[in-house]
């Protein structure tokens, strides 16, 4: 066999013994868990952000045309302006 296309008996998985690749496949675990909760909640702050952003330039609207309403009820095209 040449000696590019072997490899170290030590590092094959199924060499290893149990007491390493529990603590392993645990940590593995682990991080994928972590990694897919963190992404759920950061898209659903994300969705929360957005809803509330649209909600404050709803209210911010609603003012401005509030406070021009009773200029343009008046006809004084200049304040409204």
């Amino acid at each position: 066999m040449p000696a590019e296309t072997q490899q170290h008996p030590g590092l094959a998985p199924r060499s290893w013994p149990l007491t390493a690749k529990v603590p392993l496949l645990s940590a593995a675990m682990i991080f994928v868990v972590a990694l897919v909760t963190t992404q759920v909640a950061l898209r659903w702050a994300g969705r929360q952000g957005d809803a509330l952003l649209a909600r404050l330039g709803a209210v911010y609207v609603d003012g401005v045309s509030g406070a021009a309403a009773a200029y343009a009820a008046a006809g004084d095209q200049a304040a409204v302006a």
